[in-house]
């Protein structure tokens, strides 16, 4: 009887293709290493079960009885990193995901422009809209993030005068109203604080009890909230201006500034500009981080006035190379950059481990699109691909990619989509 496909000896050749797990008698597992628990889900333990007790079956009738740890080399569709496409004609209307995960194989997306969120399911694709309109307190205008708080979700609603936190449940749906600031402008700030006269909300991250806020109160500013005394809004803690310069970068399309790592050891890290790019450790303590430095010290000289200049804005935007994102999943951080090269841009992501202050490695992103953002999870990655063209004034997405997580917190090569 031949051997099977991915015998002992074979699964030795290449120990980076290992992962260790632990069989009994009857071939079935019963324990893995750390490696091979981060691959295992629930389709591919199936296969590595059925593989498993083959090559058990095999060597029984070879004589030999094979009990104890062996190295089991994973199957090339376990081992290969995928990347699918999200087949959908629904998708936000401005480039740059705003948005978390729902569950492992769900979801949510904030569509700024068009007062909703849009729920999708890895498989099934776009699954449901939760429209901002006719909710009462809990109308939402403008949503520009969402990311997990307590037991459920809070998502961050900003207009030019009226500024909300939601609290959404699991599934995102609208329970509660958090806090609400509005104001009309120095005519009518007597009412209102100083420090809440924020004229727009873009970024939302939490760590704990505490959330973190980009937003924009006479110039870019990142702010700290805390639950106020007696569970009712929010108290200002802290805030940390942009530095001189800063702001033109904060504001580049799709751009990912705030990143809260997990665990015990949580921190929020911001990705801050001067004189080239850097990481800043804000929470919960501060530090500026030197792994990874200062990335592409030549940042492109970004042109100012608006829309007047939006043609000569995105020319030297695309033309340029800079760090496009900063990003969390578990205890690290990932780096997006961008090189713009004469075939294309190329899209690099790095991994850092801000305990040690290390740069581990880079994985190149299977995309050559003009602009990309992305949506960390703990079994995918979303990437969104957007063009350089604008239609009515908004940078569409053009696609939506699932990455393989274990392969992109491992740097494993990640395969071209189809």
């Amino acid at each position: 009887m031949s051997a099977p496909p991915n015998s002992l000896a074979e699964t030795l050749v290449d120990q980076r293709q290992v992962g260790l797990i632990r069989l009994d008698n009857s071939g079935a597992i019963v324990d893995a290493s750390a490696r091979a628990r981060e691959i295992l889900d629930r389709e591919q333990a199936n296969r590595l079960l059925a593989h498993s007790s083959r090559m058990v079956e095999h060597d029984r009738r070879g004589g030999r009885v094979l009990v104890g740890v062996f190295a089991l080399a994973l199957v090339a569709d376990v081992a290969t990193a995928t990347c699918s496409t999200i087949v959908t004609r629904e998708l936000p209307r401005l480039g740059g995901l705003r948005g978390t995960w729902i569950d492992e194989e769900a979801f949510v997306l904030a569509d700024l422009k068009r007062a909703r969120l849009l729920v999708f399911d890895v498989h099934a694709g776009f699954e449901r809209t939760i429209l901002g309109s006719g909710l009462g307190a809990l109308t939402f205008q403008e949503p520009v993030d969402v990311t997990p708080w307590d037991e459920g979700l809070v998502l961050a609603d900003s207009t030019l005068y009226v500024h909300r936190l939601l609290a959404l449940s699991a599934m995102a749906e609208p329970e509660e109203r958090l806090w609400q600031v509005e104001w009309r402008g120095p005519q009518r700030s007597g009412h209102i604080e100083p420090q809440w006269r924020f004229s727009l909300l873009s970024e939302l991250v939490s760590l704990k009890d505490r959330l973190y806020l980009l937003a924009q109160r006479e110039g870019e500013l990142i702010v700290q909230l805390a639950p106020a005394a007696g569970g009712s809004g929010f108290r200002q803690v802290q805030e940390w201006p942009a530095l001189p310069d800063e702001s033109i970068y904060w504001n580049m399309p799709g751009v990912r500034i705030l990143a809260a790592t997990e665990g015990a050891g949580g921190s929020v890290y911001a990705l801050r500009f001067q004189d080239g790019a850097f990481v800043q450790e804000l929470a919960p303590r501060s530090r500026r981080l030197d792994a990874f430095a200062r990335p592409m010290e030549a940042l492109p000289v970004l042109p100012q006035g608006g829309l007047q200049v939006v043609d000569q804005y995105t020319t030297v935007l695309e033309a340029g190379s800079y760090p496009a994102g900063l990003y969390a999943s578990g205890d690290h951080l990932f780096l997006l950059t961008k090189t713009a090269e004469k075939t294309g841009p190329v899209w690099d992501l790095h991994r850092i481990d801000p305990r040690s202050d290390r740069t581990l490695g880079k994985s190149r992103l299977p995309t050559r699109a003009t602009h990309v953002s992305l949506l960390p999870g703990r079994r995918q990655w979303l990437l969104e691909e957007s063009s350089s063209r604008f239609e009515d004034m908004f940078r569409q997405p053009k696609r939506l990619l699932l990455l393989d997580a274990v392969a992109v917190r491992t740097g494993e090569p990640l395969a071209p989509c189809e």
